[in-house]
């Protein structure tokens, strides 16, 4: 049997291939949300920052509570705001 030749090059092959396999993985590494597992954690940690600052905790006890630095709180505070999870 003959091979049919192609219009199309061997590399526009492969990058139309690749395309297809990234998005099919692309789809597979996110939750029913939409979301990554990173974006995920990151999600549950403002909920948590949140509900600390809330209660009244400091920055300091927030941060010993969920395990970063204060830096970290203090960059969580600012997402807070920005997403208005207040």
């Amino acid at each position: 049997m003959k091979e049919l030749k192609t219009i199309i090059s061997d590399k526009e092959v492969k990058r139309r291939t690749n395309i297809r396999t990234s998005n099919h993985h692309k789809k597979k590494r996110r939750n029913e949300k939409g979301l990554t597992k990173r974006e995920q954690e990151k999600l549950e940690k403002l909920n948590i920052v949140k509900q600390l600052k809330d209660k009244g905790y400091k920055q300091k006890e927030i941060a010993k509570e969920i395990g970063v630095s204060i830096r970290m709180v203090k960059v969580y505070y600012k997402e807070v705001k920005k997403q208005n999870l207040q």
